[in-house]
Order: C-alpha cells, then sequence, then structure tokens
C-alpha cells in the first residue's frame, strides 16, 4: 500500500545545532492544542460519510456532535476503535429506537 507520498521528492533536511536552537517532538496535544482540529476533522469526516449513506439508502442519519460524541467515542483512541464506537452509538441507538438530539 502507497503513502502518498513521493520519496523521490521529499527533501531532507538535516537537524543539527548549527542551524537550531531546538526541536521540538510529539506536539499533539502537549505543547499546542490540537485537540479542536482533531474534533473537526472526526466531524467532517463522519458527516460526510453519513450524508453519502443517506442519499444511497434514503435515511436521515443525525450528524457526529463535538459535544457530545468526539470524547465519548473518539478521542485518544486509535482510528479504528474511535470509528468503531461511534458505529455502534449509531447503530445501538438507531436498533433500540432512542431519540439522540442533533
Amino acid at each position: 500500500m502507497s503513502d502518498g507520498l513521493d520519496h523521490e521528492a521529499t527533501t531532507q533536511v538535516v537537524v543539527g545545532p548549527d542551524k537550531f536552537d531546538a526541536v521540538l517532538f510529539d506536539m499533539d496535544g502537549v505543547l499546542t492544542t490540537t485537540a479542536r482540529m482533531h474534533a473537526s476533522a472526526w466531524k467532517r469526516t463522519f458527516d460526510e460519510f453519513l450524508q453519502a449513506w443517506d442519499t444511497v439508502h434514503g435515511t436521515d442519519t443525525w450528524r457526529f456532535s463535538i459535544a457530545d460524541d468526539y470524547v465519548a467515542t473518539v478521542d485518544g483512541k486509535p482510528r479504528e476503535d474511535g470509528v468503531r464506537d461511534f458505529s455502534c452509538l449509531e447503530v445501538s441507538c438507531c436498533r433500540w429506537g432512542r431519540k439522540r438530539i442533533p
């Protein structure tokens, strides 16, 4: 499977003390606030999928709620687990006829 990068065209940068005073790694929420970007990306991903699903199946599925669904289903989890947990929430709510506020 391709990672989508053109490895031949990738520029290599040598990180050394002659060019940099410091190098920061693993900035995922530690030094920067990335949760808003992650939540927005999850919402966009799920909402686009659900819109396409509704178009094909003639359904009206509620959309991903950052306030209700982000922390409960995807935050801090591997991608596959987040998708599974949000999908299970959708299925169980639909299956049991529970109403969710969109």
